[in-house]
C-alpha cells in the first residue's frame, strides 16, 4: 500500500463526480503500489473486486486513464506477464515525491515546462523498461484502412481496434510468415463468401486457431478450392442465398454488425487479459 499515491489521486483535480468508476480504480491501483515508484501489478479480477465494478468497468477506465495520460500501462512487464500500471498524479505540495535523481536531458524538460505558457503540468521522467511493446508499423495501419474498407459502411473503428488489427498484420508477417498479397486476397476472399461475410468482422480471426488450424489457413485452402472450380471470390447474389436462410432472416443492419464487431474487440480484451482462452 502506498499512502502518497492514494493521496495524490484523491487530490488530483482531473477525477470529478462523474468520473467514480475510474475514480476508484485509480485508487486500487495507488493502493497496490509500490512507495518507491508507484508501480503496481494487480489483476483485472482483482481491480474489479476492490473497486465493486466489472471486469468490463475496469477495462474502459484504464483505457481511458491512459488514453487522457493519467495511467502508464507496461504490458507483459509483471511477475508471470501479467501488466504493469503507474498513475501519474499532479502531486500537491504536501504529498509531492522527492525530486528525481539525476533527470535525462533535464534541459528538455525545462524547455517543456516553459512551452506550457504559465500552465501547471506534471512531467514524468522515465525510462521504458526492456521489451516495452513496439508501436503497428506504417504499413500494419494502411492494412487496417484496407479491411475496413471491407466492412458494411456506416461501421466506425475505434483507435484500440484499429492497433490491434494493425499489430495483428504486423504478427502474420513477422511471427506466421505470411505472404502481403495472400493476407490481403484471404481477407477479400472472407469478406465476399457468402457464409463468412457476416461470421468474418475482424482480421484477428485469422490467427485464431480452430482444431489446431489456424483460420488464415482454412481460408486459404478454400479460397484454392473455389478458384479450382472456377468458382469467383464474390458475393452470391441475394435470391440464391435466400433459399438457404430461414424465413425469418434479415440482413444485418451496420449496427446490429457494429455491435458484433464490439463483441469480438471485448472478447480479445478478455484475451488479452488472460481471462479467456483463444
Amino acid at each position: 500500500m502506498s499512502i502518497r499515491h492514494i493521496a495524490e489521486v484523491i487530490d488530483d483535480p482531473y477525477f470529478t463526480k462523474k468520473d467514480k468508476t475510474k475514480f476508484l480504480v485509480a485508487i486500487m491501483i495507488a493502493d497496490s503500489a509500490r512507495s518507491e515508484d508507484g508501480k503496481a501489478w494487480p489483476s483485472v479480477d482483482t481491480l474489479a473486486k476492490k473497486s465493486r465494478t466489472s471486469v468490463r468497468g475496469v477495462q474502459e477506465s484504464c483505457r481511458d486513464l491512459q488514453r487522457d495520460g493519467k495511467l502508464e500501462v507496461f504490458e507483459g512487464q509483471g511477475p508471470k506477464g501479467t501488466n504493469v500500471y503507474q498513475i501519474i498524479t499532479v502531486p500537491t505540495p504536501a504529498h509531492a515525491a522527492p525530486a528525481p535523481i539525476a533527470p535525462r536531458n533535464e534541459a528538455a524538460v525545462k524547455a517543456a515546462v516553459k512551452a506550457a505558457d504559465g500552465c501547471t503540468q506534471s512531467v514524468l521522467i522515465h525510462q521504458e523498461p526492456s521489451g516495452t511493446k513496439e508501436k503497428p508499423s506504417v504499413e500494419g495501419l494502411k492494412f487496417t484502412d484496407f479491411f475496413k474498407q471491407l466492412l458494411p459502411e456506416g461501421i466506425k473503428l475505434s483507435p484500440s481496434i484499429k492497433t490491434s488489427w494493425a499489430e495483428c498484420y504486423d504478427k502474420m508477417l513477422r511471427l506466421d510468415n505470411r505472404n502481403k498479397a495472400d493476407i490481403k486476397a484471404v481477407c477479400e476472399w472472407g469478406r465476399n463468401d457468402p457464409f463468412w461475410s457476416s461470421n468474418f468482422m475482424s482480421p484477428m480471426k485469422l490467427r485464431e486457431k480452430k482444431n489446431g488450424i489456424m483460420y488464415f489457413d482454412s481460408f486459404m485452402e478454400k479460397m484454392k478450392a473455389h478458384k479450382n472450380n472456377g468458382r469467383q471470390p464474390q458475393k452470391a447474389p441475394a435470391d440464391s442465398l435466400a433459399a438457404h436462410r430461414p424465413a425469418d432472416y434479415h440482413e444485418p443492419t451496420p449496427e446490429e454488425q457494429f455491435a458484433g464487431l464490439r463483441e469480438i474487440r471485448e472478447r480479445e480484451l478478455r484475451i488479452e487479459a488472460g481471462e479467456e482462452e483463444r
